[in-house]
């Protein structure tokens, strides 16, 4: 089929429509991530004799993991932090049958809170 150069209306119109195309195009929803992650975490230090052993960690009665107990002036440094949900958690921890920390904690997003054990 010829176009004639002329026929200027039907170029007109098959412009229009290719923009109506472009510029009318629907989209299909995208799931959106910002922020921060909805956890905190803990570590566990201790200043002596549980440096290196492995403590049994209690959280809100619910959640319980084992974690190794850092030397204290390396907590930051080193050491694996757990996470958990942040809030108000009430902490045990134990080893070998003894209680080494039980208490209460608040503990912000992102925040990492370090147990002091002995």
């Amino acid at each position: 089929m010829k176009i004639n150069i002329n026929d200027s209306a039907l170029v007109r119109v098959f412009i229009a429509a290719i923009f109506c195309f472009y510029g009318c195009s629907t989209t299909m929803p995208v799931a959106q991530s910002g922020g921060k992650d909805d956890v905190a975490y803990l570590l566990v230090s201790s200043t002596g004799e549980n440096v290196g052993k492995k403590v049994s960690v209690l959280v809100d009665d619910k959640v319980r993991f084992t974690a190794k107990a850092i030397k204290h002036k390396h907590d930051h440094e080193k050491g694996t932090a757990y996470q958990i949900i942040p809030g108000k958690r009430h902490v045990t921890v134990r080893h070998d049958g003894k209680t080494l920390y039980n208490g209460v904690i608040f503990i912000s997003q992102q925040e990492t809170k370090i147990i002091q054990i002995p």
